[in-house]
């Protein structure tokens, strides 16, 4: 589309080149017929007759100079915008590498067009002086230039930002409270597009005064990602594991190994920082979400854990008030003078008065119902002491397993992973070597596919049938030196005493005794590789003369 677009442009404007110039030409070579048409000379000798064709002749000479200055001019324009097409579009491209800013592009317009015109104005009207014009405008400029300071500030500022080339169009960059992609430098702004996708407009005089953070389009540029751990974690582990997970995100350049390092120790965690570099600093945003997330789904299959602030809260109890010991000894008198425990024995009623608790309730008020359970405490336990010791090894025990199984299960899945992961590595190493192998093969038949393209280019040319019969033996030779370099190797035929496993017989022919068995001419050429068979070679086997016959009885 932009190709198309392009030659219709270059059509336009030589279709416009020759009707400027046809248009010159056929002014300049009907001028004589128009002058004696619209001007002629006065053959009446009176003086009004005289004054009319004088007045005639200069009103046809003022059209004929506006026609021509106008057309000079267009002629002017035109040539000077092939040669800032072809001046930039073509030789600074080529020597630079990238367009040509549009405030050099302008300002060599302008003053070309302003030269042009001078010229053609003073070749057309020589008698006019230029100089009051220039002075008025000297004056008139003064005026102007302190009505427009702000504008004039934003054209030398924006000089000096295509001068010094501190970006270019693609850089990302930060200036003030905006940061986003060049699109576009004029004489006036740079054009912004933000990450919001918006457009900003930055005036060269405000970002001559601001300091300006750029990334380069070519160039890798650096970002820093920021996480924590907990101490009990490995800081090796955690470094291998972080490395391995950011590397293999997108945009993330395979260039530059990714860095790994402590940044702090802190209050509660170890605090880290991973360093990586970027293939479109465009895209940054993405790139560190993604990179966050990888660093959490790699730290969830290790079982590493990130740090958050706690805090612990020690709840002190207040003193009981009521004359009652920490052991319940106030209780166990109590406790004895009620007729359901009297059975109990003095251990018991002690075990018992230790786990009671007093309360306080009113007058009349029931203080338990049948059936009902302690709200808030548990029930005092009556069985014998070695039962609760058996029940509490138990319990430990029965923590231990599951805390062995626990472990179990870990080692396990990360034992998975890791076997997952080195056959996957394998099979990558498996694939590029195929693919390398591959490469190298067919690489080793190109020179045959050249000497087929010579024997058909000699053959076409009507080249002699030695030099082709030659071509042919050194596509032959090259092909079977390319067979070889893969490791294909020839069956030995001819000669040979006939092998079953080798050859295939295809018919026979008589011999003498002693060549009896003995492989006489090859048909098709057999291969093999190493010890396996690609093909047997196809052979004709000699006979006595006596076998010969019997086999043909």
């Amino acid at each position: 589309m932009a190709r198309s677009r392009s030659k219709n442009r270059i059509l336009l404007f030589f279709l416009v080149t020759a009707l400027v110039v046809l248009a010159l030409y056929g002014l300049h070579f009907f001028e004589p017929r128009l002058r004696a048409h619209f001007a002629p000379e006065a053959v009446a000798a009176t003086e009004e007759a005289k004054l009319a064709a004088k007045k005639a002749a200069e009103n046809f000479h003022m059209v004929m100079n506006i026609v021509g200055l106008v057309l000079w001019m267009i002629l002017a324009i035109l040539i000077t915008r092939a040669l800032s097409a072809i001046l930039f579009g073509i030789f600074f491209r080529q020597r630079r590498g990238y367009e040509a800013p549009v405030l050099i592009r302008n300002t060599f317009s302008v003053v070309a067009y302003i030269a042009g015109f001078i010229i053609i104005f003073k070749a057309f009207y020589p008698e006019v002086g230029l100089g009051a014009l220039f002075t008025t405008s000297a004056v008139l400029g003064a005026i102007i230039g302190l009505a427009l300071q702000d504008t004039l500030g934003n054209f030398f500022a924006g000089i000096s930002v295509h001068a010094d080339k501190p970006f270019q169009v693609g850089d990302v960059i930060a200036v003030g409270a905006w940061t986003g992609v060049v699109e576009s430098i004029t004489w006036r702004a740079v054009k912004i597009r933000t990450f919001a996708n918006h457009i900003v407009l930055a005036s060269h005089s405000s970002i001559s005064k601001e300091s300006i953070d750029i990334a380069p389009r070519d160039n890798l540029n650096a970002r820093i990602v920021f996480f924590n751990t907990l101490y009990t974690d490995s800081p090796a582990k955690t470094i291998h594991i972080v490395r391995e997970a950011v590397r293999e995100a997108d945009n993330v350049s395979p260039k530059i190994t990714p860095i790994v390092r402590i940044r702090a120790l802190g209050d509660s965690a170890i605090d880290w920082e991973v360093k990586y570099w970027l293939i479109d600093y465009a895209k940054y945003n993405d790139t560190d979400a993604l990179v966050r997330q990888r660093i959490w789904y790699a730290f969830r299959r290790a079982g590493i854990h990130f740090a958050f602030p706690t805090r612990t809260l020690h709840i002190a109890r207040q003193p009981k008030t009521d004359g009652v010991g920490a052991d319940g000894s106030g209780f166990i008198d109590r406790l004895s003078a009620v007729d359901i425990f009297a059975p109990l024995s003095t251990e018991e009623t002690a075990r018992l008065a230790a786990a009671s608790v007093s309360h306080v309730f009113a007058p009349g008020e029931s203080v338990i119902h049948a059936g009902d359970e302690v709200a808030g405490e548990e029930a005092p336990s009556l069985k014998p002491t070695y039962v609760e010791e058996l029940e509490a090894r138990t319990r430990a025990a029965e923590q231990k397993v599951a805390d062995v199984q626990s472990r179990f299960e870990q080692l396990r899945s990360q034992l998975q992973r890791e076997t997952d992961e080195t056959r996957q590595r394998l099979n990558r190493a498996a694939d590029e070597r195929a693919r390398r192998d591959k490469g190298e093969f067919v690489s080793t038949l190109l020179p045959v596919a050249d000497n087929l393209q010579r024997a058909i280019d000699a053959a076409e040319q009507g080249g002699s049938l030695d030099a082709l019969l030659n071509g042919v033996r050194g596509t032959l030779s090259s092909f079977e030196n390319a067979l070889a370099a893969a490791g294909l190797e020839p069956v030995a035929a001819v000669g040979e005493q006939f092998d079953p496993e080798l050859h295939e017989a295809v018919d026979t022919v008589e011999v003498e005794p002693e060549r009896d068995g003995t492989v006489t001419a090859e048909y098709s050429r057999g291969y093999k590789i190493g010890d396996r068979l690609l093909r047997p070679a196809r052979v004709q086997v000699g006979r006595a003369q006596g076998e010969a016959k019997q086999a043909a009885e």
